[in-house]
């Protein structure tokens, strides 16, 4: 993908599908295929329904058994490709199964070519009699559209009888590494990878969950002093990614329950867990009065939004007026009033409707989770 739930993040459970694979190539893993007629079975008169041929031209052929028929690549070059509707929010590892017959006098390269061929990964398929093949590609960080090509150069025959791709989650290798000018929001494993030449470390503030780790994202901004008068670098969001990323903001303007990554972006000086609140469970902000404990706010029946406002009593009816809230139950009075509903994604990003939220509903849908600036009356 991916957002990538990256992994984009935590995104809705797809189904796994076995792969009835032919007999030498069996494996013990269950995953989803991602290349459409794989077994080259699914003809539109004399060429591939599912397959775009490129360069050369394609025959039926007979395969390694006489019932089952593959692609015979004719001519030199040939070259037959696949665009997949895949980024790097939805795939980090591929596992491939490959069946080939080719001559000593030809060469077979299959590639994939992430966004648009800005970097790809050869893979020369061996020479041999229906030789299988069979590897795992772990996936740039961040790329937004991939192609899968097969190209045959050489006098001599080439034929396919399988290639299977698969989604997998076995890769140990490092991720491939492109130099893109990628935007900010974007994971990067280095600075020279970013449109904005900054690559900074994910915050735990700036992840959609708590075990959203190890990952490292393009910035708009490392510090204060990249923005401008009344700004501080704080919590930008774009409609690709569904992860927050240091960007400029106005200080002190985001209100309870906003999302946040430090604290001077929000009016009550407290960014806690990632989201704007009036306390902070481990210190580092007021503390609760007696009687009362920090704790974060309850999230809706399926779990929405992703953090919630930490504050003293949620829901408890303790405040006084002037006090912070999101809903009339945090107050004393029973009154809570500001500028209106705060609705925001699942993500935490601020919305007006689901198609404000990146993946829209249901998985990331806009929620009303209480009143933009309350405080108790």
């Amino acid at each position: 993908m991916r957002i990538q739930l990256t992994a984009a993040a935590k995104r809705a459970l797809r189904g796994l599908l076995c792969l009835a694979a032919a007999p030498m190539l069996m494996g013990s893993e269950c995953e989803q295929p991602l290349v459409k007629d794989s077994g080259f079975d699914v003809w539109c008169g004399d060429t591939l329904c599912d397959w775009q041929v490129d360069v050369g031209g394609v025959t039926k052929v007979p395969t390694w058994h006489e019932r089952d028929y593959g692609v015979g690549l004719d001519g030199d070059p040939v070259e037959i490709s696949q665009a997949l509707p895949f980024t790097s929010d939805d795939l980090s590892c591929i596992h491939f199964d490959l069946l080939a017959n080719v001559d000593d006098s030809a060469s077979v390269v299959l590639t994939m070519d992430f966004d648009g061929g800005a970097f790809g990964h050869p893979q020369t398929i061996p020479s041999g009699t229906w030789t299988p093949l069979s590897y795992h590609l772990v996936t740039p960080s961040y790329f937004q559209s991939l192609r899968i090509s097969i190209r045959k150069t050489g006098a001599g025959n080439a034929a396919l009888a399988q290639i299977q791709a698969s989604k997998a989650s076995d890769c140990s290798d490092p991720p491939l590494v492109g130099e893109l000018a990628r935007p900010a929001g974007a994971t990067c494993e280095m600075a020279s990878q970013c449109a904005g030449a900054m690559c900074h470390a994910r915050t735990a503030a700036g992840t959609l969950f708590d075990d959203d780790t190890g990952q490292q994202v393009c910035a708009a901004c490392t510090g204060d002093a990249d923005c401008g008068a009344g700004m501080v670098c704080g919590a930008g969001w774009s409609t690709t990614f569904i992860q927050p990323f240091p960007a400029c903001a106005p200080a002190a303007a985001a209100v309870l329950g906003d999302r946040c990554l430090i604290d001077s972006e929000c009016a009550s000086g407290t960014c806690c867990h990632g989201v704007c609140s009036t306390c902070c469970a481990g210190g580092g902000a007021p503390a609760c009065a007696t009687g009362t404990t920090c704790a974060a706010r309850a999230k809706t029946a399926d779990g929405k939004p992703a953090r919630t406002a930490w504050q003293c009593a949620p829901d408890g009816g303790h405040g006084a007026p002037g006090t912070a809230c999101l809903a009339n139950d945090d107050c004393a009075s029973g009154a809570c009033a500001g500028g209106g509903v705060l609705s925001v994604c699942a993500d935490g990003r601020r919305c007006a409707s689901d198609a404000d939220c990146p993946e829209g509903a249901p998985g990331n849908p806009c929620t009303a989770i209480g009143v933009a600036g309350g405080q108790c009356q």
